[in-house]
């Protein structure tokens, strides 16, 4: 909820991000607030215990929402797929004339990652048994979703202490600066959440 707050009008990436973990966090507890309370929000350090209470009402009202929305196995929230769209109308926007030169330096370097992973993507449900759809709900043409897949694949293999490759740093670092530039694109055009 913190991050939330502070994430949702500083950088958009960064909060769809915060928001899939969320989910994926309620999803792991079973949307069980007393859990997500006892073995998540009660562990916080530094956090006086009125606003662990916000915190385990904005968690119970996330889990309501997913509910509410059929999303509790799989799928995002309505929020998070409004966040994703704002950064997509951002990247239009930028593709128009006149773009800055580092957003298109940025976004030259990004484009040959999107596309290998969308052919590795390809490639893997080519080989699957059962087809399971991709993180982010959005169409295979979305280059910020695929960004985004990659980086928040990454994180959780970091979170579980699984190495990295250097290429695979990198290759997190060229789309998280690309999508830093849309965030800023989308906030700076008004767009909010």
């Amino acid at each position: 909820m913190i991050i939330a707050e502070q994430l949702k009008h500083k950088n958009l990436a960064e909060y769809l991000l915060y928001l899939w973990q969320v989910e994926d966090l309620i999803r792991a507890y079973k949307a069980n607030i007393s859990d997500i309370s006892s073995h998540y929000i009660e562990r916080i350090d530094g956090v006086s215990p009125e606003r662990k209470e916000a915190m385990q009402r904005w968690y119970q009202m996330q889990i309501d929402i997913m509910k509410a929305e059929g999303v509790m196995l799989k799928g995002h929230t309505t929020a998070s797929l409004h966040v994703l769209k704002s950064l997509e109308n951002a990247q239009h926007a930028l593709e128009l004339p006149p773009s800055s030169d580092i957003y298109d330096t940025t976004y030259k370097q990004a484009l040959p990652l999107i596309v290998e992973l969308r052919a590795m993507r390809r490639a893997k449900q080519e080989t699957a048994v059962t087809l399971t759809p991709s993180h982010s709900q959005a169409s295979e043409n979305s280059e910020v979703a695929t960004a985004l897949e990659l980086v928040y694949g990454v994180r959780l293999l970091m979170m579980k202490g699984k190495p990295i490759s250097p290429e695979t740093q990198d290759a997190m670092s060229t789309l998280l600066k690309w999508l830093y530039l849309l965030s800023d694109k989308a906030l700076s055009q008004g767009q909010t959440v």
